[in-house]
């Protein structure tokens, strides 16, 4: 698994971290023998938490999260109720509110294992294993009981804040009217039916597995609870051709050979609410580059919006069949 690079003792938002590993090893210390392990903090990249990785004897042993105080925590017993009913999650350590700064800190054992490279995979035989597996442990966390003080937020307040967001900012970016009458028109339209469980930031550096094929979803920071359908927006609209095959086969064996009627409309809408999401997060970054790219390729992944499938599934639709009887020889 790649390794991010080692931050110096600031934060790049310049909220100093020299004075919060104390803080954090004396928590620690009520669960582990702190003193044999070695820390290093890690880039913060697209979350908001800052991460830390205690390691001993030269390997990586727990990742910590430091959540901060202005933003929602997943808390230990939160994670610890979806680790034990089956959630394809490391196994959470403890959980504690920092109390100089209020940050929250969630540990929880490292992943240990690889991302998965589908370029280097020579044939789609390779690939549909991991499909079925990831598949199967999505089914393990969104089947889980929504019994948990997790956020469940209405489509309408989080388009409604985001629109406010955007307006505050005055941000600006490319097909910025038909994206905002595009939810306007489908905000009230009831699409959340199920509310599962949801990680919210499923793509393949965010799955590390283990030498026996099994996944482990890292970097919940997101995980609320919504419709499950949510879970698959970068599965239809923001990777890349190569993986095209891979997230195919992983929706495919999720529905069990059938995909429903409404999977593509509904999908669309939310990559159009979580194209929302990244473009606030890219303006505090200022990528405008990356914020013009992101609109334009889903604005033209779904020709204009007026269409409901994305464009590479179009191209692969005829194939199903195939797709199928691969999936079964594979069994």
């Amino acid at each position: 698994m790649r390794m991010p690079a080692v931050l110096p003792k600031c934060r790049r938002d310049g909220i100093a971290m020299s004075g919060i590993p104390k803080e954090i090893f004396r928590s620690m210390e009520k669960y582990i023998d702190i003193s044999c392990f070695s820390f290093e903090i890690l880039e913060k990249g697209g979350g908001v938490s800052d991460k830390i990785i205690l390691s001993k004897d030269g390997a990586p042993r727990f990742i910590l999260r430091i959540t901060p105080r202005n933003c929602y925590a997943r808390t230990y017993e939160c994670i610890d109720y979806l680790y034990k009913k089956g959630a394809p999650f490391s196994r959470p350590l403890c959980g504690f509110r920092l109390s100089g700064t209020g940050d929250y800190c969630l540990a929880a054992n490292w992943a240990h294992g690889s991302e998965l490279d589908v370029n280097s995979m020579k044939d789609r035989s390779e690939i549909y294993p991991f499909a079925r597996k990831l598949a199967e442990a999505l089914h393990r966390l969104h089947d889980i009981d929504v019994t948990c003080g997790t956020p469940c937020t209405s489509m309408e307040d989080e388009i409604s804040l985001y629109f406010r967001t955007i307006s505050d900012i005055g941000m600006e970016f490319p097909f910025k009217k038909e994206f905002m009458d595009f939810l306007r028109d489908g905000s009230s339209a009831g699409l959340v039916y199920d509310c599962s469980f949801v990680h919210m930031d499923l793509h393949l550096h965010n799955v590390v597995w283990a030498q026996d094929g099994q996944p482990t979803l890292i970097d919940y920071e997101n995980i609320m609870i919504t419709d499950c359908y949510r879970e698959f927006v970068y599965a239809v609209s923001f990777h890349g051709w190569e993986e095209d095959i891979f997230w195919l086969a992983v929706i495919f064996l999720y529905f069990n050979g059938k995909i429903p009627q409404d999977f593509w409309q509904k999908t669309r809408f939310y990559s159009v609410v979580h194209l929302f999401r990244m473009l606030i997060f890219e303006s505090r970054e200022n990528d405008r580059k990356k914020i013009n790219w992101l609109c334009r390729t889903i604005y033209n992944r779904y020709n204009g919006l007026k269409c409901a499938e994305p464009d590479w599934f179009i191209k692969y639709k005829a194939y199903i069949g195939q797709l199928e009887w691969e999936l079964n020889q594979c069994q």
